[in-house]
């Protein structure tokens, strides 16, 4: 019977115990009954070992917590905490990821995001319209998304709300479709078209 994976840290106390005068050299022999014992002792600590331990390439301990490809999923939230992002409840890993990325305490309050925080909670193309000074009022703030983009409007809203800064009145609209606006500027830049074209291509 071969023997169980384990993590690191169990396998190096498992090991230590060859040198035991009891040692368990038959454990193999009884199911691994010594090594199942010191994995359910040890393994409720190995993610913390694992993240102590310099890296295979030479990183110091404790360094992939900072590094937002390299921090475990579970540690997500708490380095979020550390740049102030604030990501929305329901993300997937890799948006979740994102959101700690671009959508940063230090960019709070700007376009940018905003933008990367509302994208974080859309599908297909995540297209974003943001007008600010809203019919020219320098605290009016208008957000466009479309609702096919859209699969939860009230998280989007609860992204833009994360990230708007403070004092601003908030439009939030969810777009069938293009705006009449919208689809002249296209049609103003990609030559003659028909009302049968996606003009959001």
């Amino acid at each position: 019977m071969a023997q169980p994976a384990v993590s690191p840290l169990t396998q190096e106390i498992y090991d230590a115990l060859l040198h035991l005068p009891r040692r368990p050299h038959h454990d193999e022999d009884h199911g691994w009954a010594a090594l199942h014992l010191v994995a359910a002792v040890v393994e409720q600590i190995a993610e913390l070992d694992e993240l102590a331990r310099d890296g295979p390439d030479g990183s110091p301990g404790w360094s992939r917590l900072l590094d937002v490809d390299l921090c475990p999923v579970w540690a997500l939230p708490w380095l979020a905490q550390l740049v102030g992002a604030v990501c929305p409840d329901g993300l997937s890993e890799a948006d979740r990821r994102m959101c700690i990325r671009e959508a940063n305490g230090r960019k709070r309050g700007t376009v940018a995001a905003m933008t990367a925080a509302v994208q974080a909670t859309l599908t297909g193309g995540r297209q974003v319209l943001i007008t600010e000074r809203y019919q020219g009022f320098a605290y009016r703030l208008r957000v466009q998304t479309y609702a096919v983009e859209t699969p939860d409007q009230a998280a989007t809203r609860a992204a833009i709300v994360s990230q708007k800064p403070a004092g601003l009145v908030l439009t939030y609209d969810v777009l069938l479709g293009p705006t009449w606006d919208q689809a002249t500027d296209t049609w103003d830049t990609s030559g003659p078209g028909s009302w049968d074209q996606d003009v959001l291509v």
